[in-house]
């Protein structure tokens, strides 16, 4: 058993650093705290490499830390993709709302088509769909 060989096999660093989801963990607890918590994981692996004798559990504790980083990427890319769905389905809602309520304004007497825009635009403001 090589053991520098199993070394080498542990993830990078600065690998670990261009992964998306340790970009997020990054902007949610800092950039020290996620690098701690990594020497941290990197550590009880090279100590656990140093300790152990058999050369297919090293190899599987390596590759479990990897499956577990690959997982919990893949899992927030699906969160991703589910916010941005129920974001797009909100703004459609929200402009079908708007549609129907400036639809309903232009039936009102006495209301010119300046003061209808007036009001369209303030209440796309109010709901956020126009700045």
């Amino acid at each position: 058993m090589n053991k520098n060989q199993l070394y080498r096999n542990i993830p990078k660093v600065d690998v670990l650093l261009e992964m998306e989801i340790i970009q997020l963990l990054i902007e949610q607890y800092g950039r020290e705290t996620v690098m701690e918590a990594i020497r941290e994981e990197m550590e009880a692996l090279r100590a656990f490499i140093g300790a152990c004798e058999e050369e297919e559990k090293i190899v599987r504790q390596i590759q479990d830390l990897r499956e577990r980083l690959q997982q919990r990427e893949k899992e927030l890319l699906e969160e991703r993709q589910r916010a941005e769905a129920a974001r797009q389905q909100q703004i459609a809602s929200q402009q079908t709302l708007l549609a129907r309520l400036s639809a309903l304004e232009s039936g009102l007497p006495g209301g010119t088509d300046q003061s209808r825009e007036a009001h369209g635009v303030k209440l796309a403001r109010w709901m956020g769909l126009k700045k």
